[in-house]
């Protein structure tokens, strides 16, 4: 996985960049994003959490799990 996490580069939700240094590290942020799928095929995009490894250590990774919509076929 590292070798293929040196070249993923990436824009976040508000454009920003977001790379791995050469520690593997993520630099910038990203937002978690959930997926609802409604039955007429349509989805819409929900803001669940983000990642930033430039934050405080307790605030790295935030998700809210009661935003999180969970499709009916999961049950675990």
């Amino acid at each position: 996985l590292q070798p293929f996490l040196r070249g993923i580069i990436f824009n976040n939700s508000a454009g920003e960049t977001v790379s791995f240094n050469g520690k593997n590290e993520m630099e910038g942020a990203f937002d978690i994003m959930n997926i609802v799928t409604f039955p007429n095929k349509s989805f819409l995009r929900v803001k669940v959490g983000q990642v930033d490894n430039d934050a405080l250590e307790a605030r790295r990774i935030i998700i809210h799990e009661d935003m999180i919509k969970w499709h009916k076929g999961f049950n675990q």
